[in-house]
């Protein structure tokens, strides 16, 4: 068998596959069917968790569907990431600095965000300094 016959032969078998060995799906692809059983993914600097659920609506890439737990029954929000995969998204805590007037410091508890007052000696060093840290 010559080289052009040979490529002629790959060609025609390449043909055949067309359309369906694509690794990424076309725009506006379906990704996620309503009923469906996906994985859904929670990530944070350092850690992974994942977990499966219903989902509750269709859904392209980048569309915000409703899932359901399958441990809670507790419908949320999650973005389609993948073939029949969420992610919802876990902060971890920061800190920032607030700069203002001198004062007591204060940290912003993680109920509601109310401020909590500090006591004893970093309390002081923080007042004298102007600025508090607030975890969120």
């Amino acid at each position: 068998m010559s080289d052009a016959e040979f490529m002629r032969l790959a060609l025609r078998l390449a043909r055949r596959g067309l359309g369906r060995t694509s690794p990424n799906p076309m725009v506006g692809a379906l990704l996620v069917r309503r009923g469906d059983v996906v994985t859904v993914y929670a990530r944070s600097p350092g850690i992974q968790v994942r977990t499966t659920a219903r989902a509750k609506d269709d859904g392209a890439e980048d569309d915000l569907i409703a899932v359901e737990s399958f441990q809670t029954r507790k419908v949320f929000l999650a973005r389609v990431c993948g073939v029949r995969e969420a992610e919802v998204f876990a902060q971890a805590p920061r800190v920032e600095a607030e700069i203002g007037a001198p004062g007591p410091a204060t940290t912003a508890g993680r109920s509601g965000n109310r401020p909590t007052p500090l006591t004893g000696p970093d309390a002081a060093r923080r007042g004298q300094a102007g600025a508090a840290s607030a975890v969120r």
